[in-house]
């Protein structure tokens, strides 16, 4: 009787195994494409096998083709950036086009980055527009268990924000005040709920725009709802055309929790903020001088006023005068990322996903129940040699391992992937004027212009304490895909660089 009951608690343990490997999701793996070496990270000392030990079989003529796909990229640091966006495909599209544009942007790949970030929000508006049939496709991907990366609301609010600082920097202020807008939307919406808004920065910033293309009462009305959200705002001049940007920190990064791993949380990095403590200066654009006597330049401006004399010519020409710098003392800190990872409309986030793990509960509830009547069943069948009591513990066994399968299939974890590339805070200045310069200096750190539009209206200088391009070595393991819909997506990439 013993034996026999000894043979089917083999048989169970048997049956545990296989759940183990069905879910597990390591028995009969193989790590494909593993050991090779970016240019840029073998410059820097860091080796990417790490990224690699976590291919999936990807083949030698998927790697080879990503490998020949990267070589196009204007540097190291963007080659391992088209790298990861190839294997990885559609899944983490949006995730990798982010990536490429923020290295591109710190670069002064222009067009590059808008391409980049156009691709990532196309694929965002799919599913988070404001209307109505992105509303019925968000209603879908919310009740899909393996979703295309998106972001959090925080992550799609900053793309829509370096999307509206590449347009301003054309001089485009109408579709720059439409991006900035749109991350002050995105801020308040998730997959099944929505937030009060209350990321001042972004309506804010398209009060500039619309400053900059003239139109004072959108300014005005931007500028207000900005306030509203955040009162520290109201020191911020719309009318300024030069507008200094500088981002400390990183965004904090997630991690999921809980017994099933399905609450997803975050945690600030270690490292303090750059608070910026110096003053950033500009060299104003010269101003020409030496107009002949008896001509009144500010006259001239006024309707019906005589026109100034020719300028003379020879020893009496105009000259180029230098003018004197003019500074911001300090910037001033006009949005928090960090802040807004870890809140909706003002409030703590808890938990996502707490539909599944309510299942899961009532799942480990049944295999619980399960396994003790049937502990309880064969432990007296073996005291009293009843074979109907052990038919009654084996029956319980196999009912509890079920329910374990079934828990360990729902995988209700959280998902952790994050654009790493973020920054934790943004720092403001600005200054009126026009200027020439492309690269401003504030301590230890620059801004660089954004653009190449020297006679545009408005312009944008923008810097990072932490470089984007060493955030995204800290991006996890590579996870190739290999999808059906992944050869279309592939196809399309090679006009990422036209």
């Amino acid at each position: 009787m013993i034996g026999w009951i000894r043979c089917a608690m083999t048989t169970c343990a048997a049956l545990a195994l296989v759940a183990c490997e069905t879910t597990g999701g390591v028995v009969g793996s193989k790590e494909c494409g593993a050991g090779f070496v970016d240019d840029a990270s073998a410059a820097s000392g860091k080796s990417l096998k790490k990224f690699e030990n976590n291919f999936r079989c990807a083949g030698p003529e998927l790697v080879g083709a990503a490998d020949a796909f990267a070589a196009k990229a204007p540097s190291g640091e963007l080659r391992l950036a088209f790298r990861r966006l190839f294997l990885e495909g559609e899944r983490n599209a949006v995730l990798n086009y982010q990536r490429v544009a923020m290295v591109a942007m710190a670069q002064g790949q222009w067009s590059l980055a808008e391409r980049a970030l156009d691709r990532a929000l196309g694929r965002i508006e799919a599913i988070y527009a404001n209307n109505e049939q992105a509303e019925k496709a968000r209603s879908v991907f919310s009740a899909e268990e393996v979703k295309d990366f998106k972001g959090e609301p925080y992550e799609r609010s900053m793309a829509y924000y370096y999307r509206g600082l590449l347009y301003a920097s054309k001089g485009d202020y109408q579709n720059a005040r439409a991006m900035f807008l749109q991350a002050d939307y995105q801020d308040t919406l998730s997959d099944s709920e929505r937030f009060a808004g209350d990321f001042g920065i972004m309506p804010m910033l398209a009060a500039w725009a619309s400053a900059c293309d003239g139109n004072d009462n959108l300014a005005k009305d931007y500028m207000q709802r900005g306030i509203q959200a955040d009162a520290s705002l109201s020191e911020f001049d719309a009318g300024k055309p030069l507008l200094l940007i500088y981002e400390s920190g990183r965004a904090p990064y997630k991690f999921n929790t809980g017994k099933y791993g399905e609450a997803l949380k975050w945690m600030p990095h270690a490292q303090p903020d750059g608070v910026p403590t110096d003053a950033v200066c500009v060299q104003p654009a010269p101003e020409k001088t030496g107009v002949q006597a008896g001509s009144d330049a500010a006259l001239s401006q006024k309707k019906g006023a005589a026109k100034p004399r020719p300028l003379a010519k020879g020893p009496d020409a105009p000259t180029a005068v230098a003018a004197a710098p003019l500074c911001v003392p300090r910037l001033f800190k006009a949005g928090d990322v960090g802040f807004q990872a870890m809140t909706r409309g003002g409030r703590a986030v808890d938990t996502v996903l707490k539909g599944k793990a309510s299942f899961k509960e009532g799942a480990q509830t049944v295999a619980d129940v399960s396994q003790t009547v049937a502990t309880v069943a064969l432990m007296s069948s073996i005291q009293n040699n009843n074979r109907d009591m052990a038919n009654l513990g084996l029956a319980g066994l196999f009912i509890g391992l079920a329910a374990q399968v079934a828990e360990q299939n729902a995988q209700a974890k959280a998902d952790i992937r994050e654009w790493e590339q973020l920054p934790k805070a943004l720092w403001v200045g600005q200054l009126a004027g026009k200027t020439q310069d492309t690269t401003l200096r504030m301590g230890g750190q620059s801004l660089q212009r954004l653009g190449d539009d020297l006679n545009a209206q408005c312009k944008v200088f923008w810097g990072r304490e932490v470089s984007p391009a060493k955030n995204f070595y800290e991006a996890g393991p590579v996870a190739p895909s290999l999808e059906k819909r992944d050869e279309a997506f592939r196809a399309e990439l090679i006009e990422l660089l036209s």
